[in-house]
Parts: structure tokens; C-alpha cells; sequence
């Protein structure tokens, strides 16, 4: 990953949508960070070395196209306050969720 892009807050019972350019669509995923004193973090791949290591599924989202060139991305439930990561392909969006 390249590192993170952007920091986004919102309030909670918006409706969401996020709108992005990207060749590989399903390359893009939604992970909501653990929160651990002052450090966040999420897991993004698995190090299990009986079932090899790859990539965790993130939160349950909805990708379509959007326009001629564009995908839109919707969260398929409505997300708790906390502060999240959108990768799309290698780059990192931050945003968060109020109460």
C-alpha cells in the first residue's frame, strides 16, 4: 500500500456512497480499524501459516458502475460510529463515522 490518502469525517445515519476511478474493481474493499489506545489498526492480510497467508476479506459492500468510467461503492449495512480504510488497488482512504 502506498499509504494513506485522506481523512473524511461523517455523521452517523448518513447515507454513504463513495464514488472512485479504478481499473479493477474488485480490488477495492472496506475495513473498519481496531482501536487500541492511541493506535488503530486493521487486518488487512492473514499471516496463518497452516492455510497459507492472503488477503482478508474486508466489510460487505456493494461495487457498481457509476458513469462511464467510474464505480460506486455502498456499504450493505449501515456502519457504526469508528473510523475506517477504503483501498482502492494500492492506495489507502481514511475516513470516520461520528455518533
Amino acid at each position: 500500500m502506498k499509504g494513506e490518502r485522506s481523512s473524511l469525517r461523517i455523521r452517523a445515519n448518513e447515507n454513504i456512497v463513495f464514488v472512485f476511478k479504478t481499473g479493477s474493481p474488485e480490488k477495492v474493499s472496506l475495513y473498519r480499524f481496531l482501536q487500541k489506545g492511541k493506535n488503530r489498526r486493521f487486518d488487512y492480510e492473514s499471516h496463518n501459516q497452516r492455510h497459507g497467508e492472503g488477503p482478508i476479506k474486508g466489510l460487505p459492500v456493494e461495487v457498481t458502475t457509476y458513469g462511464e468510467r467510474s464505480y460506486k461503492l455502498v456499504s450493505s449495512s449501515a456502519l457504526a460510529p469508528g473510523e475506517y480504510a477504503i483501498i482502492v488497488a494500492d492506495e489507502v482512504y481514511t475516513f470516520g463515522i461520528d455518533q
